[in-house]
């Protein structure tokens, strides 16, 4: 459970920004023509909102700039090279004591020689929650997608196409884990999350985020986990990973907790190149930073990387609308939905899965893989169906050491299975991925004598459900309830994610109070208060009311008892009178198990 809190703080605590502009349906396809990078410098403005970096801004040139032509701006106090395109280089440039971010870009865009500045945006957020902890589904993905057929026909060819090396853009990754411990590539994994390219950090705090989509590409399947990476194949031997940090945490209080501080769309891009540079054929990138952070470096470190030979594989984002972020609205990205199964056994797009720019798609509801922490997770999100579009592009790659990974993906596209219609549409893209079908189609045109004539169908497939969504009233209370009732807790500590996520359905009202009551501003409070103040405390936060006769007498007859309050708090939650309250009062939104020993409350002895 801990892992699970873990992972789910990390989505839940992030801000971004919501507005977003759209790729038409001619934007689905991938090609490898180069296409003109607007800069708009006229009308630039930096987003409503958003959060970026106080001492420097990101400046796009033409190539054959020298470095001296930018340190001699009065607003500009050092430069640092990001990364190098075929007809651009984008910078960070530091700015002058005398000149804010918003000045210092409105100097620098009046210069013919400068193509784009704009700020360094740092709301960067996670596209994955940690779903309920039930691992009943196991690995339904490899069923809708036959990943072990795939792999049966793989094993059937003479010759192999060595290991494909995939990057995996995300935050600190437990390389330590055996899960993927084997698939790893140390020389080039690296970690960015400072702004800095620097080794492997062994230190900091893992992100179970990081892990599992590095995992539901590479995990080694002949562990005694459950796991398997999608491209790890029978032997393990068909996928190399490069492991690259962007994001860091500080913690994993949920109400006190800010993601990816350390971090900016500097980092992401500088990585994205980076990982091209390292000779890397497939990214999967399950970050995002919102389209309304309009970001000419992040659209320049796609194409940079385009034209080095590596295609990036995108999550489209939770939103549930058709706002698709930074990076998978780029055109030269493919852009992931997430798909489950249905009460009928029909693989569905989500409801929370971001849609317009939508290439393909894969499952990624209730997803089982390897966390951080040496256990396994479920998680929800396209956070998960984009690395295993990835792997399946690896696979296909796998077959034969000419298949590029511009022809792999037009492989995976033209054998995807249709889901609600036929042939492209904006939700689900070209449909589900299909491992058999796209390897045997790549096997049919490298090594066709080895060609399986096996049939595959999605007839059987287990339901994956979604829970009912929660009304906006229902979330509006909760948040009243917890913003009052906790001294000092600001409104801008919640986030948008946060609200959407509990719209969703994807939160039980177990776990939406264990993050409220784990977090220190609560108990920061609760330690001030005896034990009547702790427990009237606690219903106020719960119910959002004064309180009646009957939870009066609830306190005084709880408060006989001489245990610490966090027995008390387990106390409260697990009273069946309690449980009901909160269903009357929150009847769409699922109650979770307040009684399961592993919540956080029932664990620590405050």
């Amino acid at each position: 459970m801990k892992s699970i809190l873990r992972s789910i703080s990390a989505i839940l605590a992030t801000s971004i920004i919501t507005t977003c502009l759209f790729a038409s349906v001619a934007n689905a396809d991938i090609v490898k023509n180069n296409s003109d990078i607007v800069f708009d410098k006229e009308n630039f403005e930096i987003a409503e909102d958003a959060t970026y970096c106080e001492d420097h801004i990101n400046v796009i040139t033409k190539t054959d700039l020298p470095d001296e032509k930018l340190t001699s701006l009065p607003a500009v106090k050092d430069v640092s090279e990001l990364f190098s395109g075929k007809d651009y280089k984008a910078y960070k440039v530091f700015i002058n004591e005398d000149y804010d971010v918003t000045s210092a870009i409105n100097e620098l865009n009046e210069e013919k020689f400068v193509l784009y500045a704009e700020p360094d945006y740092s709301d960067i957020k996670e596209n994955g929650i940690s779903d309920i902890k039930d691992k009943s589904a196991l690995q339904w993905h490899h069923d809708a997608i036959h990943t072990f057929d795939a792999w049966e026909q793989l094993d059937k060819l003479p010759n192999k196409g060595g290991r494909v090396r995939v990057a995996v853009i995300d935050g600190v990754f437990n390389l330590q884990d055996p899960d993927i411990y084997f698939n790893v590539n140390m020389v080039y994994s690296c970690d960015f999350s400072t702004g800095v390219r620097k080794g492997v950090d062994w230190y900091s705090d893992p992100s179970d985020h990081a892990n599992f989509c590095a995992s539901l590409i590479g995990a080694n399947p002949n562990d005694d986990n459950g796991t398997a990476g999608i491209a790890s194949g029978t032997y393990n031997n068909r996928v190399e990973l490069v492991c690259i940090s962007v994001t860091k945490v500080s913690g994993y209080d949920t109400l006190n907790y800010h993601a990816a501080t350390e971090t900016d769309i500097s980092a992401m891009a500088e990585a994205i190149v980076y990982a091209s540079e390292s000779k890397c054929k497939i990214c999967s990138i399950s970050l995002e930073l919102s389209k309304a952070a309009q970001t000419k470096v992040i659209e320049l470190a796609v194409d940079t990387a385009y034209d080095n030979g590596m295609l990036l594989v995108s999550a489209s984002g939770n939103t549930g609308t058709s706002t698709v972020n930074y990076p998978a609205c780029c055109s030269k990205a493919v852009s992931v939905g997430n798909l489950y199964v249905d009460a009928t056994g029909k693989l569905k797009v989500s409801p929370n899965s971001s849609y317009g720019k939508v290439d393909i798609s894969a499952p990624g509801s209730r997803i089982l893989s390897a966390d951080a922490h040496y256990t396994t997770s479920i998680m929800t999100g396209t956070s998960m169906a984009a690395p295993i579009v990835a792997g399946v592009i690896a696979l296909v790659m796998s077959v034969d050491s000419r298949i590029t990974p511009f022809e792999a993906y037009e492989i995976v596209k033209s054998t995807a299975i249709d889901v609600d219609s036929v042939g492209y549409d904006t939700y689900s893209g070209y449909g589900c991925v299909n491992a058999y079908e796209a390897v045997r189609e790549a096997v049919k045109k490298y090594a066709p004598s080895y060609l399986m004539n096996k049939t595959v169908s999605n007839d059987g497939l287990k339901e994956t459900p979604y829970n009912s969504p929660i009304t906006s009233k229902e979330v509006t209370t909760l948040l009243i309830n917890t913003l009052t009732n906790i001294q000092g807790f600001s409104q801008s500590d919640y986030s948008f994610t946060y609200i959407h996520n509990l719209t969703e359905g994807n939160v039980t009202l177990a776990n939406y109070f264990s993050f409220v009551f784990s977090s220190s501003k609560f108990w920061n409070q609760a330690y001030k208060l005896d034990t009547t103040e702790f427990i009237s405390l606690v219903f106020k936060i719960l119910y959002g009311e004064q309180m009646n006769a009957n939870i009066v007498g609830m306190i005084n007859y709880i408060s006989q008892f001489k245990v610490a309050n966090i027995k008390i708090l387990h106390m409260i939650l697990s009273m069946e009178s309690t449980q009901d309250t909160l269903r009357v009062k929150f009847p769409n939104m699922p109650i979770g198990d307040f009684s399961d020993p592993t919540l956080f409350w029932n664990k620590y002895n405050y």
